[in-house]
Order: structure tokens, then sequence, then C-alpha cells
């Protein structure tokens, strides 16, 4: 079976939480689920903009401004939430 993961970005904590827990009603995995903010990343500034991080995180070729928006965001307070879910056919 191949997987597929999905990105999010909320701009708080508690929208993520939030979320995170509407999917675990739903019946997806917590050990598929996970955040990355700013406490888990403990890093600053320009290396939150690199796009190898987000690539490594992501396992994908991130573009520069992509990878701007989720370090700015993450920045400010931001969380950016995956689930690891079955590719569809």
């Amino acid at each position: 079976m191949t997987y597929e993961k999905i990105v999010t970005l909320f701009d708080t904590a508690q929208h993520a939480e939030a979320a995170k827990r509407n999917l675990e009603s739903a019946g997806f995995s917590s050990g598929e689920i996970s955040t990355v903010n700013n406490t888990t990343l403990a890093l600053g500034g320009d290396k939150l903009r690199e796009p190898g991080l987000w690539a490594r995180l992501f396992g994908k070729d991130i573009q520069p401004y992509e990878a701007g928006v989720y370090g700015r965001a993450v920045e400010s307070g931001g969380v950016v939430l995956t689930i690891r879910v079955p590719e569809s056919a």
C-alpha cells in the first residue's frame, strides 16, 4: 500500500489541536498525525524559511516561497499539522 502526506497550516495551536482531535474522532491513528510548531523545531528566523528543512519534514520538494510561508507562520505561533493516509486509487 502506498501513502501520501497531507499538510495543513493553522494560525493557532488551538485550531491545530481541534483539527487533530477531529481526525482522531474520525478514526485516524494518532501515530499518523504530527504537528510542527516553533517549540518542536526550536529554530528561528531564516532557518525556519529554508526549503531543505520543510523538504525533510514533508518528504518532497518545497519551493522557496512555500518555505517562507511555513516559516513565517510557525515563527508567529502557527502550527503545521500533517497526516499520513493511504493513497486513493
